[in-house]
């Protein structure tokens, strides 16, 4: 998990630790009580600047969301359930906490940009080359939709056997079937906000900037042009398997249209300890799906998955633990991979015929299963119009204009790139360039929200 580009945080205490023994304060005037008093002032006023900037960012809600009073945005910033900075104080400690903090500030106050008319012209150019104008889709607006982001899913898992068996049987039975379309060899294409640009990528297309976390920074207060955005009529259900707060993602997500976040904090807990946070979600979606109002645009996202690939309840079995060629990590991930698929399983067959179920990985995990193997994520979608599965290198970006193509969605904003059934859709980085600064300008100039004025 380490990089050499984490020894950078040894580099300042070692330079402060370097400048105290040159300085030698003890043999120095102490400072003054009008310079301690100057410096407590500055120390609360960078403060108070920081909370407003990041506040500013929060209540600046898009027209379509709900709205809120002052009082109301105030609470909710510091009490609410989706309040980052109250969590990560409890969850990180002080320290953590103070650098994260700092971080966000940078990201508020300073990544935000004003579209020159130049800029707005470059990236309509850009939506044009990939824009659809053929028409609305009646079979779209018939149908149940259901887009499940499976964390750290690789694709060489759906076909993966241990001792005799399959690790994910359910998977791999829905990718040989009729209506079952599987790109099986996806290039992650996350950036800073790590999973989080993974939600980013599939559900509208665009690709995440490269030093700055989107989800912190914009989450709150963009208007991202979603897949949801294409299914007005349809029912919105939202669940996580976690809290809904890691890197802003309950907001974020609610500015992608997908509705309000279902999470742990509404779930039984003793669910969560029997069935693992994963379990929990799929039963409760379920249950919701037999009495959700038809058509429905349901997105779950899951999280038992997530490094260091354990959860509670989920028992590793003996057909995995004996397996003498896998290491600990190994046999852990292919635990939490089985019983993700199991609880998945039980979910797909509660749900309604006319429905269309997209399974995607957030991003690939660094584990490779087999010698020579690069590890590739994946995206399968079964109740489809074809039968297909696409195995050659794409990327991410390619996912949401494919999802568009199953879904027979032929007008409109269509992403930055190619679908991934085009023969010029690819993962190569340096051809995304351009998408990429294209990108970066319309999350950093809110772009969708400034053409709505």
């Amino acid at each position: 998990m380490l990089r050499w580009s984490d020894l950078w945080f040894f580099f300042i205490p070692a330079l402060v630790t370097i400048v105290f023994r040159i300085v030698k304060p003890s043999r120095s005037r102490s400072f003054s009580l009008k310079m301690k008093l100057w410096l407590l002032s500055a120390s609360c006023l960078l403060g108070a600047i920081g909370q407003f900037s990041y506040f500013r960012s929060s209540w600046g809600w898009r027209n379509d969301i709900r709205e809120r009073s002052f009082r109301e945005a105030l609470q909710e910033h510091y009490t609410g359930e989706f309040s980052e900075y109250r969590r990560l104080y409890s969850y990180s400690g002080p320290v953590w906490y103070g650098v994260r903090y700092l971080t966000d500030i940078y990201q508020v106050l300073f990544s935000r940009i004003s579209l020159s008319d130049a800029e707005k012209d470059e990236i309509r150019s850009l939506l044009s080359d990939y824009e659809r104008s053929g028409g609305a889709s009646e079979v779209a607006d018939s149908l149940n939709v259901v887009y499940i982001i499976v964390e750290s899913l690789n694709s060489d898992m759906v076909e993966k056997e241990i001792e005799g068996r399959k690790v994910m049987p359910a998977l791999d039975s829905l990718s040989r079937l009729d209506g079952t379309v599987w790109v099986s060899n996806v290039e992650s294409q996350i950036r800073a906000s790590s999973s989080s640009d993974g939600h980013l990528l599939l559900l509208t297309g665009l690709l995440p900037p490269d030093k700055i976390s989107y989800s912190i920074a914009f989450g709150s207060s963009n208007r991202f042009p979603s897949l949801a955005d294409r299914f007005p009529r349809h029912e919105k259900r939202l669940l996580l398997a976690d809290d809904g707060v890691c890197w802003n993602e309950g907001n974020t997500l609610r500015n992608f249209g997908l509705g309000e976040p279902v999470t742990t904090l509404d779930r039984d807990e003793n669910e969560i300890e029997m069935y693992g946070r994963d379990g929990a979600m799929f039963r409760q979606a379920a249950g919701m799906v037999r009495t959700l109002k038809q058509p429905f645009f349901m997105t779950l996202m899951t999280i038992s998955m997530h490094i260091p690939f354990r959860e509670k309840g989920w028992d590793v079995p003996d057909w995995i633990e004996n397996a003498g060629d896998l290491s600990r990590m190994e046999k852990d991930y292919a635990n939490t991979c089985s019983h993700t698929d199991m609880y998945l399983a039980e979910f797909l067959r509660a749900l309604p015929d006319n429905t269309m179920v997209f399974i995607a990985s957030d991003h690939h995990q660094t584990i490779a299963s087999g010698p020579g193997r690069t590890p590739a994520a994946m995206m399968m979608a079964i109740h489809t119009p074809l039968t297909q599965r696409v195995s050659r290198r794409v990327g991410q970006a390619n996912l949401f204009p494919a999802a568009l193509d199953l879904l027979g969605i032929n007008e409109g904003y269509a992403g930055v790139a190619p679908s991934a059934f085009s023969a010029d859709a690819t993962a190569d980085d340096d051809s995304l360039a351009r998408a990429r600064r294209i990108s970066d300008l319309i999350i950093r100039g809110d772009y969708f929200q400034a053409t709505r004025r």
